[in-house]
């Protein structure tokens, strides 16, 4: 009888050191994890004056829109927690090349003279432009010769620049792409220049926009991210975390939920 008693004492006594050990070992686990220094913030460039659905700035809210979506979503395939900092044109380039920017995720080396002060990621999407205005559209930009097209404040555009400078055709700068599809819905303008992505979008609650008119394709920009090349992320990491995010259709998802298409490259 005692010897049953003994070990019945020694079995309760094991129990309760196991017991005992097993809750210190998650107290330890919590203190270490709580020790962990958090992830070191992403800070995101984006630009200011874009149009829905590529950008949304309410005051007192935090920026929305497909652009700010697919830069958190990169930040986060990248394992870091997305600081957002929107940015006027004129400072893009300042806070990116100095580091207070890490990285800005709707770029493309055509847009600027400082290409090659970036290292840049691969393509993620396709930006197409589309000049709006009475169907049937020109056959060729020579067509446009004597009209004045909207355009945006700043902006360049490649397959017309000469032709604008030459005054064979003639610009009108709004602030933005909506501006300028407004314009177009009121009767101010003949033909403007937007993104497809931008049109899809006023589409939805301008159904009319494109009735007697029609789209002439003028030029499709690949759409990367560019980084300092001094930057703590390294481009194979960059171009991975993109890759995942098409294949997992994450990019197509964000397309979708503004009702317009992601063209992939």
């Amino acid at each position: 009888m005692k010897f049953v008693l003994a070990i019945e004492v020694r079995h309760i006594a094991r129990m309760r050191l196991q017991t005992g050990l097993y809750f210190l070992g998650i107290i330890l686990s919590a203190g270490v994890a709580s020790a962990q220094p958090a992830a070191t913030p992403l800070v995101v460039a984006i630009p200011e004056g874009l149009a829905a659905p590529m950008l949304f700035v309410k005051e007192g809210s935090q920026p929305t829109g497909i652009v700010v979506d697919i830069s958190k979503s990169i930040a986060k395939e990248l394992g870091r927690e997305p600081e957002l900092m929107l940015l006027t044109h004129y400072r893009l380039h300042d806070s990116l090349t100095s580091g207070r920017a890490d990285i800005l995720c709707f770029a493309n080396p055509s847009w600027g003279k400082n290409a090659d002060a970036y290292n840049w990621s691969k393509p993620m999407f396709a930006k197409r432009e589309v000049i709006l205005g009475p169907s049937p559209a020109p056959a060729d930009v020579s067509g446009f010769t004597g009209k004045t097209i909207g355009t945006v404040l700043n902006y360049t555009y490649p397959k017309l620049d000469k032709l604008f400078a030459a005054k064979s055709i003639t610009r009108e700068d709004s602030y933005g792409e909506t501006a300028n599809l407004l314009k177009l819905e009121k009767g101010r303008l003949q033909y403007a220049i937007t993104d497809e992505t931008v049109l899809d979008y006023f589409k939805q609650t301008h159904p009319d926009i494109e009735k007697n008119r029609q789209r002439f394709p003028l030029q499709d920009y690949a759409i990367s991210c560019n980084m300092n090349r001094k930057s703590t992320i390294k481009i194979k990491d960059l171009n991975r975390a993109i890759e995942r995010l098409k294949n997992s259709g994450r990019f197509d998802q964000i397309f979708k939920s503004y009702g317009t298409r992601f063209e992939p490259l």
